[in-house]
């Protein structure tokens, strides 16, 4: 199997502990959504709103 596109975000939704509802959900789409963004190649301004909506739930995540 082939690597997965995007692999670099996934990853870093499962290292956060994060939930790709959580992500999708700051981004105001639907999980499914996320999932079929993620099966192709991101544009710089779609990849650097998934990584900024992370960040965001990492930081609401260490207050909490």
């Amino acid at each position: 199997m082939e690597n997965p596109r995007n692999n670099e975000i996934r990853k870093t939704i499962k290292e956060s502990k994060l939930y790709f509802y959580e992500v999708a959900e700051k981004l105001n789409i639907h999980e499914n959504t996320l999932f079929r963004m993620l099966r192709r190649d991101l544009s710089t301004k779609q990849e650097d709103a998934i990584l900024s909506a992370i960040k965001e739930l990492i930081e609401s995540k260490r207050i909490r």
